[in-house]
């Protein structure tokens, strides 16, 4: 379905992709000035991280709308918008302050918390009973996760994995020509898109397996 959520939004897609990978650009060059100052790249870190999660997140709604469009009923963007968006980010503050607090407590907590919600954005996006106020997306996720909880764990190393290795590689083999980095960004925004959808395919699984326990 990431082949098909390009097609359905090219121009789109296409400008995130190129607006992200020039931000990217943008931070390296900052970091390797502010390295040389005594303040460090730690800034340029700062900033790129809080680029990047604004970034994911709009990616996200970006293919919660297309996947909204390919396997439910069809939305226009303002309609998925107004439904999704205040919810998601609502949402997504709550889990993002019980994953930190968990970590800063016990380490463990935090990645128990970070597992249990990753089908957020899909309940907010997708569930029925969630649009209709019956239950809570972090509670809706806890639920579809934790029968499961080892399987979907260890879906979410292997991606992390492969995600980090391809955000790597251009530094560990030495590549410094614009077009080498790239390459792997490409790769590295198309696994994104990639990751959204294996994860909703293993949500609707979840799904259909606890509404049919036989």
């Amino acid at each position: 379905m990431t082949l098909q959520s390009y097609q359905l939004y090219p121009l789109f897609f296409g400008f995130l992709f190129i607006a992200q990978f020039l931000i990217t650009l943008f931070f390296e060059s900052m970091m390797q000035t502010l390295s040389q100052t005594t303040q460090g790249p730690w800034l340029a870190q700062v900033m790129g991280g809080m680029t990047d999660l604004i970034i994911g997140f709009i990616l996200v709604m970006a293919y919660g709308l297309a996947v909204q469009n390919l396997r439910h009923s069809p939305k226009t963007l303002s309609q998925f918008l107004g439904d999704t968006l205040t919810p998601l980010a609502s949402e997504s503050l709550l889990a993002f302050s019980k994953i930190i607090l968990g970590a800063l407590l016990f380490i463990i907590p935090g990645i128990i918390f970070y597992v249990y919600y990753v089908f957020l954005s899909y309940v907010v996006f997708y569930d029925p009973e969630y649009s209709t106020g019956n239950v809570s997306a972090l509670q809706k996720s806890k639920q579809l996760v934790k029968p499961a909880f080892f399987s979907v764990f260890g879906y979410m190393v292997v991606l992390g994995l492969i995600s980090l290795c391809l955000e790597l590689a251009p530094n560990v083999l030495n590549l410094i020509a614009w077009w080498q980095e790239l390459f792997f960004f490409a790769l590295s925004f198309y696994f994104t898109g990639l990751g959204f959808m294996i994860f909703y395919q293993l949500y609707r699984r979840l799904e259909r397996s606890q509404e049919n326990p036989s």
